[in-house]
């Protein structure tokens, strides 16, 4: 807060401790109340087996320097994996071959996918609709599947896959 009014206004005549002592009392006394918008947690209920497929993706630099980026797919309800590491960040189209492949590997196409805002998939986002890079648009569109893109790191919707993720690089990678 003294920053951002040192930006506004120039020097203050008081120190960062005052300020901070100030907007206490104020807040204390009932005089300054903060507009506090939280965002309300729920539990997602699991779908029907089959039905939906988390995704993400990770990086890991090994001991000797190399940057490994991961992709990783779990589905909901069973829990059943799919990883791949690649040594170049990802692109629109190895997303698609990994895809791919990881059906290939479930012995299936699910319904939907659950994943975040990731700058391979999602160009940006206006007022609630999601607008995908053109390749994965089309990708989606001819599967006949359905995106559902939630926030970043977001435990409720894909809490699955951010567990994976940690557990390939805790687990299998860190003893590569």
């Amino acid at each position: 807060m003294y920053d951002y009014l040192e930006e506004i206004s120039g020097p203050l005549p008081v120190a960062e401790r005052s300020l901070r002592n100030y907007i206490r009392y104020l807040t204390e006394t009932d005089q300054l109340r903060y507009n506090i918008n939280t965002r309300g947690y729920y539990p997602v209920c699991d779908p029907p087996h089959g039905r939906q497929i988390q995704i993400d993706f990770g990086e890991y630099r090994t001991r000797c320097g190399m940057k490994l980026y991961i992709f990783a797919a779990v589905l909901s309800v069973s829990r059943y994996k799919y990883y791949a590491l690649q040594e170049r960040a990802f692109t629109s189209m190895d997303l698609i071959n990994h895809l791919l492949d990881c059906f290939e590997h479930i012995a299936g196409i699910p319904g939907e996918i659950v994943t975040d805002q990731d700058k391979t998939m999602v160009v940006s986002e206006n007022k609630g609709d999601i607008i995908y890079t053109e390749k994965v648009k089309y990708f989606i569109e001819e599967m006949g599947m359905r995106m559902y893109v939630c926030r970043k790191n977001d435990p409720e919707s894909k809490g699955k896959i951010e567990n994976a993720i940690q557990y390939i690089k805790n687990n299998i990678l860190s003893v590569r």
